[in-house]
C-alpha cells in the first residue's frame, strides 16, 4: 500500500502550500524536497567544488530516494526534481502521486502574474503529459482556494483507496 502522498503541479509554490495544508488536514508528516536537499547537503557549492557536479547529483538523487521512503508523509515534490531525476511511477512504490492540473490558460495567467511572460505551448503541453503519465491521481484546479482543493483531494485519495479495496 502507498504510505506517502506526493503533491505535484506546474506551479511549485503552490503544490507547496497544498501540500502543507494536507499534511495537517490529514495529521501526516510534510515534506518539502528542496528543503530536505538543502538541508541534508549542506554545503553543496563546496561538494561541488571539491568532488565535481556529478557526485553532488548523485547526493541528490539519494535524498530524493530516501524522502520517497518515507512513510505517513505529504512530499511537495517540485517538477524541476522530477524531470531532472527521470523519475516515473516506477520510483514512487510507496507514495501515491496527485497532480493539481491547471488548464494552459489558467497557467498562463499565473507565469504572467508572477513571472511576466509566457511558457510556450509546446513546454506546457510536454510537461503537463510527463506528470498526467506519472501520477495516480489528477486533480483538475480551477481555482486557488486551499478548502477546497483539499476537499478535493481528500475526496480522491478516498476514491482511489476504495476502488482498490484498501478503505
Amino acid at each position: 500500500m502507498k504510505q506517502n502522498i506526493a503533491i505535484i503541479s506546474l506551479v511549485d509554490n503552490f503544490s507547496s502550500k497544498i501540500a502543507e495544508s494536507l499534511s495537517l488536514s490529514l495529521g501526516m508528516y510534510y515534506a518539502n524536497l528542496e528543503d530536505i536537499i538543502a538541508y541534508e547537503i549542506l554545503n553543496m557549492d563546496e561538494i561541488k567544488e571539491k568532488c565535481g557536479e556529478e557526485y553532488l547529483e548523485n547526493l541528490k538523487k539519494k535524498v530524493v530516494g530516501d524522502v520517497l521512503e518515507y512513510e505517513n508523509a505529504v512530499i511537495s515534490l517540485p517538477l524541476s526534481i522530477c524531470s531532472k531525476y527521470n523519475l516515473t511511477k516506477t520510483a514512487f512504490d510507496k507514495t501515491l502521486v496527485i497532480y493539481l492540473k491547471f488548464s494552459k490558460e489558467e497557467f498562463d495567467k499565473i507565469r504572467k502574474k508572477n513571472y511576466d511572460g509566457k511558457v510556450r505551448a509546446i513546454a506546457f503541453a510536454t510537461r503537463d503529459k510527463y506528470l498526467a503519465q506519472n501520477s495516480d491521481i489528477i486533480i483538475p484546479v480551477t481555482n486557488f482556494g486551499q478548502v477546497q482543493n483539499i476537499k478535493k483531494i481528500k475526496r480522491e485519495v478516498v476514491a482511489y483507496f476504495t476502488e482498490r479495496g484498501v478503505l
